[in-house]
């Protein structure tokens, strides 16, 4: 490619990133990179080390920091490669970047001392003072030293209007503006921030006009206009989420959304100053709005074929990858203990390669596909109507977890409304000692769980679960719970709610990943037919389910009674493929029912490769993700397959639920019960069997689970040993 065609193309990049599609400019970037990245001519490795540093630009503004580095670190090597002048033009604005990438307090290559050694280096170039200035200006505010950060930033603003660059000065009079919003000097913060206001209105970049409105908002809220603040507040929100939909694939996802989150706190903050019940709606709202972003964009487009459009041959290599892994799972197993001695590790390292390289191909037919490239946006959420269209018998419980801008003070705010559908609210503070033994919970409900293991602690209770709540409650109310980041994956149906007496026993009880998903529930009325899969042995060499077979006979005896001619059910050997069973997930679309026994397996790191291990196969996200269920009720009878997260014990951004949720549900299953540790085998079955015998009496799914484990409790089984199971989706 020519040197002229390279920059115009590596122009078309950056207008795709001036309009805030941050994963098209990446990849047109890469693709140019890819192919000069052998040039030897001085004008084309100019253009490859511009290409690389706006690359790392990009990269810097999706929150992508350590490849963001390494690119400018590329770009340093190819400019001492250039002449003399090119190269004391480029490398600039190499320390440029640098050190706001290094500068940058929610990075993870944070580093305010070699960020400034980068201004120094930058400074020793001939060129304006005010860039440098700039570079200075940024790290002050992010090291909240408010006073001198607006000074620097004004004095920027100022130089840059004799040189006339608009979105420059609409950038420092913004940043200025927030900084007297930290002040509290409303006045002049508002002067700047709608100094800024015109421009970004025009030309953006989104990002920037939603941080204006946002501060905006803030300014409104400090002197009392609520209304005009929730506006704007709203406004701004939806800038972001623009962005945050423009990202296909979920760990760019979180990537971006990592210093986005900020957005819906202040919203949130702007939402509870207005008081009564509206000020309590639009917090409440906010709150279910800042959890699960790529839940809530998969299902608003499940009737996206994921891999229609897409070559064969990338199908057939993303099955390559799947047999392959699970034939380096069937070699793992079967090693002798001896061979794992030496062999182990080699093992794991190849599984986890082959995993990658799936997931990195998934990622990518996600985003090549070319139905996915007009994605629809899931419906406005107004929480008051949507809330009002339930069942009055749902008693609506939601949490949100908010710390102040210091992150010394961290406050549960819990929303909640009965029958009457008034909002209630309550704020309820929590120390640092109280926030360790709930995450020390979560850490220790996973894996192998001792059946003397207690699941939630009784001097907790009642921060997570007010009396007010629980008087709301009557005879036959239902509870629908929106969890959030620290109280996900607890199984708060045990929390107790009296000497002897737990949440179960008061009212049956379902989870959901955000009350959002209501707006997209589906109206189709389920299939009558029952499908019913079990595995007592795999070819993984996973110890025999003993229970499997007389689970799968009595949930089949059960249903067959009430939906003769409608039940299929099949005990799988161990070298079984459901390929050649004619029972592959895409098959599974003709059933209102699926009931699956077997072992289960959620990796550490690997959530998107959780697997259900049926004969020799191992049924995984890619596979569900191209299945449709049909509005159906799942039932996963398996180990752990009830995991939220991908093992790394960081915040989810967005709060999102990483694991077999996101396909099951983008699959279309309206409810899934699943285990969310490693399951009893006999409890297993007799929890399973009883919540089939009260469905098939018409019993709400969560009314026959809360019957079902209410006969465990009532036979003195340990709490352990059933409250892994844990009912997810839209209510009935």
């Amino acid at each position: 490619m020519d040197t002229s065609t390279l920059r115009l193309q590596r122009d078309e990049a950056m207008r795709d990133f001036d309009d805030g599609n941050l994963p098209q400019a990446e990849a047109k970037l890469t693709e140019l990179i890819s192919q000069s990245e052998n040039a030897s001519d001085p004008w084309a490795l100019g253009e490859l080390a511009s290409c690389l540093r706006d690359r790392a630009t990009v990269r810097r503004i999706s929150n992508n920091w350590q490849p963001a580095l390494d690119d400018l670190a590329r770009c340093e090597q190819v400019a001492m490669r250039l002449p003399p002048l090119p190269r004391r033009m480029t490398l600039p604005n190499i320390y440029y970047t640098r050190a706001l990438l290094l500068g940058t307090p929610y990075s993870d290559v944070y580093n305010p001392e070699t960020a400034q050694v980068a201004i120094a280096e930058f400074r020793k170039y001939p060129g304006p003072t005010w860039v440098g200035d700039s570079l200075e200006a940024d790290l002050a505010f992010n090291q909240r030293q408010w006073d001198k950060a607006a000074s620097l930033y004004l004095g920027t603003a100022d130089a840059l209007e004799r040189e006339g660059w608009k979105q420059g000065i609409a950038g420092c009079r913004l940043r200025a503006g927030e900084c007297f919003a930290e002040l509290q000097d409303w006045d002049a913060a508002e002067r700047e921030i709608r100094a800024s206001l015109g421009f970004l209105e025009k030309s953006g970049p989104p990002d920037m006009l939603a941080g204006a409105r946002l501060n905006l908002a803030r300014i409104y809220s400090a002197r009392g206009e609520h209304d005009a603040a929730w506006e704007s507040a709203l406004l701004a929100l939806a800038g972001v989420e623009s962005l945050v939909r423009l990202f296909r694939d979920v760990s760019e996802q979180q990537r971006f959304l990592a210093n986005k989150l900020r957005f819906y706190d202040s919203a949130f903050e702007i939402a509870r100053a207005r008081t009564g019940p509206e000020g309590q709606w639009r917090a409440w709202s906010i709150a279910e709005r800042a959890k699960s972003f790529y839940l809530c964009q998969l299902v608003a487009n499940a009737e996206i074929e994921l891999f229609e459009g897409i070559q064969p041959s990338d199908i057939a290599l993303l099955k390559s990858l799947e047999s392959q892994l699970d034939d380096a799972e069937r070699k793992l197993a079967n090693l002798s203990p001896q061979e794992k001695l030496g062999r182990a590790e080699e093992s794991e390292r190849q599984i986890r390669s082959i995993s990658q390289k799936k997931r990195d191909l998934l990622a990518t037919l996600m985003k090549q596909n070319p139905r996915w490239a007009a994605l629809k946006t899931p419906p406005a959420f107004n929480i008051k109507s949507e809330l009002a269209k339930l069942n009055p018998d749902w008693i609506v419980v939601s949490y949100f977890w908010l710390s102040d801008t210091k992150g010394d003070e961290v406050c549960l705010y819990i929303f909640w409304t009965g029958r009457d559908r008034a909002p209630h609210s309550i704020a309820v503070p929590w120390t640092r000692a109280e926030l360790q033994a709930l995450d020390a919970l979560r850490s220790l409900l996973r894996g192998t769980v001792s059946p003397a293991e207690n699941t939630f602690p009784n001097h907790l209770a009642e921060k997570v679960m007010p009396p007010q709540i629980l008087a709301s409650l009557s005879a036959t109310s239902q509870m629908l719970i929106s969890p959030h980041e620290r109280l996900k994956g607890i199984p708060l149906h045990t929390l107790p709610v009296s000497d002897d007496q737990m949440l179960i026993q008061r009212v049956p009880v379902q989870f959901i990943p955000t009350l959002t998903l209501l707006t997209l529930q589906s109206k189709a009325f389920p299939a009558e037919k029952i499908l019913l899969l079990g595995c007592p042995t795999n070819g993984f060499g996973d110890p025999p389910l003993e229970a499997v077979e007389s689970e799968i006979g009595d949930i089949a005896r059960i249903w067959e009674v009430k939906r003769p001619q409608k039940v299929k059910h099949r005990i799988l050997p161990a070298d079984a493929s459901l390929e050649t069973e004619a029972l592959s997930p895409d098959r599974w679309r003709d059933f209102g029912i699926i009931h699956i026994a077997c072992h289960g397996v959620f990796r550490e790191g690997m959530p998107f490769d959780a697997a259900l291990r049926l004969g020799k196969d191992a049924v995984r996200a890619s596979e569900l993700f191209a299945a449709r269920l049909g509005n159906s009720r799942v039932f996963l009878s398996a180990c752990s397959l009830g995991r939220q997260d991908d093992g790394s014990g960081k915040r989810n951004a967005g709060d999102e639920w990483i694991g077999l949720y996101l396909p099951i549900f983008y699959a279309g299953a309206q409810q899934l019960l699943v285990s969310l540790y490693d399951a009893d085998s006999d409890t297993a079955m007799r929890v399973m069997v009883d919540v089939h015998t009260s469905l098939s009496q018409e019993k709400s799914l969560a009314s026959a689970l809360q019957t079902a484990l209410g006969a465990a409790i009532d036979a003195g089984l340990p709490t352990a040993l059933w409250a892994n199971w844990y009912l997810v989706g839209l209510p009935a």
